[in-house]
């Protein structure tokens, strides 16, 4: 698609500069020293991401690295939103200024128990938080007009690959749309989500949750079991550039993509994760965690320890207790009943924090009074062609000032018809249209056998010249017993 002429007149982009950059530097360099450590002591804002993310929903996402500038890293965040009132929907620099103060806080104090000397190493800490006790000069929130973005999209360190598809999803917050599944309507209400703590790659959407029942057949033995579950529909937006693609400044001009996916919720405690690996959990916050926080219907994707899934990542509870702020659910307690703790049947009057445990092949879980053992997720994801193109279309009429799809390209040159046509370009099963007795049967038995042989042998060579003259092995993968029988046959 292409943006239209000011497509955001209405949306304004804050940014956030990290003030304390040089600070965190100078300290890391000097509890690398006092610890004598041959290694550098790294500078958690990951932690303090999750923090920031966890406590205000409305934050396009943290303070991620920007540049480095004179060996010093800078970080920036990010918001977008609605022009006239944006600040409103965000934490003030000094509510931010805050839980940056106490998150230091909570850093320093894990070397006061380390060796060395100890009044070293609790000066070097005293020096730091001393620095960050003082609130920077000027420090605010800045403006960037969208179309500035658009206009260069290399511009403030290529920050519209995040910014703008981040604004295509606020326009399309909490906007609904009806699709039809066969003779049933189904309505989408889109939500906005931040994609994660592991980068700044903006906001993405997701649909509200469904639930569905089918019965499915097992060929093999005829037994017939009803299937039943959550997913919701994903909407990612992407921006990207073409090289010798320019707009009227010169500067590329960028494409935006939609991606249509869908996931898959659990219902059922989880009993196997897949090892080594995080889990993730959508988290909705209809409450503020910390008082006169401003709060948003969006979503926030945290994070358990890949070393230990029991956790939060990053000891994210301690630094929320820091905060003072409403403690997080344990994750065991939402394995053990995700239904419980996650509005999947879309309850008006839920008041409590949402959390939603997304499936990721793998995992395994426990029916009712199911004592051992456990089973997959009971419901298939994907979805029809026709499906996917009904919610593009509908997605894009709600766009419709916004994002122009682009003209389908054209042939340079007309294709060959007819006997022209070059065998690369026939229709798959032209070759065995044409050894069938009925296409045959106009040609004397001499001139049959001729023409197959002739057929034959464009078929045998072009496997000969496609495998290099070695054996070719074909797998049939298959799921019901017909289509085994099926294919077996076309193939043979």
């Amino acid at each position: 698609m292409n943006l239209a002429e000011n497509p955001f007149a209405d949306l304004k982009i804050a940014v956030l500069m990290f003030p304390y950059s040089r600070e965190v530097r100078d300290f890391c360099n000097d509890i690398q020293r006092v610890l004598r450590k041959k290694e550098k002591e790294p500078f958690p804002y990951r932690q303090l991401n999750n923090g920031l993310l966890a406590c205000s929903s409305t934050l396009t996402y943290g303070f991620e690295w920007l540049e480095t500038i004179d060996y010093v890293r800078q970080y920036r965040a990010l918001a977008v939103g609605k022009s006239e009132n944006i600040l409103d929907n965000i934490p003030t620099p000094q509510q931010i200024h805050d839980l940056i103060f106490t998150w230091a806080q909570t850093w320093t104090r894990q070397f006061l128990n380390r060796r060395g000397n100890k009044d070293e190493i609790e000066s070097v800490c005293d020096r730091f938080l001393d620095a960050v006790d003082i609130f920077p000069e000027d420090w605010q929130w800045e403006y960037i007009q969208p179309a500035t973005l658009i206009e260069d999209i290399n511009s403030n360190n290529g920050l519209g690959y995040q910014a703008i598809p981040s604004l295509l999803a606020t326009l399309l917050h909490e906007k609904t749309i009806t699709i039809k599944l066969e003779n049933i309507e189904q309505k989408i209400i889109w939500r906005k989500v931040q994609n994660g703590c592991s980068g700044k790659t903006g906001l993405h959407l997701v649909s509200q949750p469904f639930k569905v029942n089918y019965i499915e057949k097992n060929d093999r033995d005829g037994t017939v079991k009803e299937q039943e579950g959550y997913y919701a529909y994903t909407l990612n937006l992407y921006l990207h550039t073409q090289a010798g693609r320019f707009n009227d400044r010169g500067n590329l001009k960028p494409w935006i993509f939609l991606h249509l996916g869908c996931q898959r919720y659990a219902d059922e405690p989880l009993v196997k994760h897949n090892f080594g690996r995080n889990i993730s959990v959508l988290i909705g916050m209809n409450t503020a965690r910390i008082d006169n926080y401003p709060t948003d219907s969006i979503l926030v994707k945290l994070t358990t320890d890949r070393d230990n899934v029991k956790q939060w990542q990053e000891q994210l509870p301690d630094l929320l207790a820091a905060f003072k702020a409403r403690p997080l659910i344990k994750p065991q307690e939402i394995f053990n009943n995700p239904k419980k703790y996650g509005n999947l049947d879309n309850a008006k009057k839920w008041s409590n924090d949402e959390y939603y445990l997304i499936h990721t092949e793998g995992y395994k879980y426990r029916e009712e009074g199911q004592k051992s053992g456990g089973h997959g997720h009971h419901i298939d994801t994907g979805f029809s062609l026709k499906e996917r193109a009904d919610i593009t279309s509908k997605v894009l009429q709600l766009l419709n000032c916004t994002l122009i799809a682009d003209k389908p390209m054209e042939c340079d040159i007309k294709a060959p018809t007819g006997k022209k046509m070059p065998l690369a370009m026939r229709d798959y099963d032209y070759l065995g249209k044409s050894l069938l007795p009925s296409a045959l049967s106009k040609h004397s038995e001499e001139e049959q056998q001729e023409k197959v042989k002739e057929k034959q042998t464009i078929i045998v060579n072009a496997i000969k010249r496609a495998s290099n003259n070695n054996p070719i092995y074909l797998f049939v993968i298959y799921r019901e017993e017909h289509t085994k029988r099926l294919v077996n046959q076309q193939l043979r």
